[in-house]
């Protein structure tokens, strides 16, 4: 499909309203994106015309349920090029699937878990608790000034003692993709297995995980034009066979006495309880309006708004950059600090003076700030849907913040 911007913009409902007779300008798309009519029409028509159970029923409703849900895992498993559909386990989202992880994996005391000096905190915290919990031990590689990976730090820091490298694809902070390649290479050649938290990059940034020799991978639909919710973890089969289960109940035994339980399968093993089945059906037919856009597509757009940006937010006196300078290398994300300026002030007034939402604070890589003393930030972070007359409306409201308050 060609990209079709007015098009894609009538398909997100939530970008004609008006307030103050002023539409919405909508940038905390790194925190969670709109959703394009093709994903709630899916959800009412499962709530409204077949809302059964899944693999529990053998009657019409749920059988259509089991269908549709079963589909989403399937296009799912395309979308990241998975081995088998099993290998997609659906949780509530990206954290949810790193504590099944840190709950589940073979970690005894001793072992090291390497990661990033900017992880989201889903992606640190599980992390910490196992360590005050059984005493692995963590390392921390630091990124270059600019937040990119540096890759000889991190060949430093490796040893055959390290048991799991878990980083981001995607920083939800700076918008910087880490070479997740040669990251997994070096990570096997030690023997470690590697953890891809995807949730910043799935929307735009293809990965194939068997391409990519990924072990496990977890993203959520929330920021990828889907459901609130929703979220599922990438397991290699024969890595999640041998796991434990994390939480147990209703689907994920095949059968039960008053002291034994026979396990189920996957993924049924890690599904535990009655699903969100309207969220899963809402996760394929997002899945399938992205695929209709392309990734690629996505990509450039995003891109070409984040440059747009930068040059004229930039141009501004007393506006500097979180990340690197070259706007291509921050895929969607703008994130700025204001000198001399309250930035809740600042984002406050965008949001009641021009109705232009964005993000300000430490943006849940708290770590990251206190590590080097930074104040808070505004985040402003695109979509495919944004237009540059978006972010002139953000220049001229940013440059009359500056010059009177």
């Amino acid at each position: 499909m060609s990209f079709n911007l007015k098009k894609i913009r009538e398909n997100f409902p939530a970008l004609s309203q008006t307030y103050n007779k002023k539409p919405v300008i909508y940038f905390d798309n790194a925190c969670m994106t709109l959703k394009p009519t093709e994903v709630t029409d899916s959800i009412i028509q499962y709530y409204h015309e077949f809302s059964g159970c899944h693999g529990r029923t053998n009657h019409l409703f749920g059988k259509k349920t089991t269908k549709h849900f079963e589909g989403s895992r399937k296009k799912i498993r395309k979308f990241i090029n998975a081995a088998h559909a099993e290998e997609i386990i659906f949780v509530r989202n990206s954290t949810e699937g790193l504590n099944l992880l840190s709950n589940t994996l073979d970690l005894k005391p001793g072992d090291i878990i390497v990661s990033s000096d900017i992880e989201h905190n889903s992606n640190l915290m599980p992390w910490q608790k196992l360590e005050k919990k059984i005493g692995i031990k963590r390392i921390i590689v630091s990124t270059h000034q600019d937040t990119t990976f540096d890759l000889d730090k991190f060949k430093k820091k490796m040893n055959h003692n390290v048991k799991l490298v878990s980083v981001l694809s995607t920083s939800n902070l700076t918008g910087v993709n880490f070479p997740i390649d040669e990251i997994i290479k070096i990570a096997h050649s030690y023997g470690s297995l590697v953890l891809v938290d995807a949730a910043q990059s799935t929307l735009y940034r293809h990965l194939d995980v068997q391409k990519l020799n990924i072990d496990f991978m977890v993203a959520s639909l929330h920021k990828m034009w889907g459901p609130t919710g929703v979220g599922f973890l990438y397991g290699k089969r024969d890595l999640l066979e041998r796991m434990p289960q994390f939480m147990v109940g209703g689907e994920t035994v095949d059968d039960t006495t008053y002291n034994s339980a026979a396990i189920s399968k996957l993924p049924d093993k890690f599904e535990a309880g009655l699903q969100n089945y309207a969220g899963v059906i809402g996760a394929g037919a997002a899945i399938d309006y992205i695929n209709k856009i392309g990734q690629k597509n996505i990509y450039k757009q995003i891109n070409e708004l984040n440059s747009y940006a930068s040059d004229k937010l930039l141009s501004l006196n007393g506006v500097k950059i979180l990340g690197p300078e070259d706007p291509s290398k921050r895929s969607c994300i703008l994130n700025i600090f204001l000198e001399n300026k309250n930035v809740v002030d600042v984002s406050r007034i965008l949001n009641e003076s021009e109705n232009i939402m964005t993000r300000v604070g430490k943006h849940c890589v708290h770590s990251f700030y206190n590590s080097r003393k930074l104040n808070d930030s505004i985040r402003i972070s695109f979509s495919a849907y944004n237009n540059y007359e978006e972010i002139d409306t953000l220049h001229d409201t940013f440059k009359n913040i500056l010059k009177y308050f």
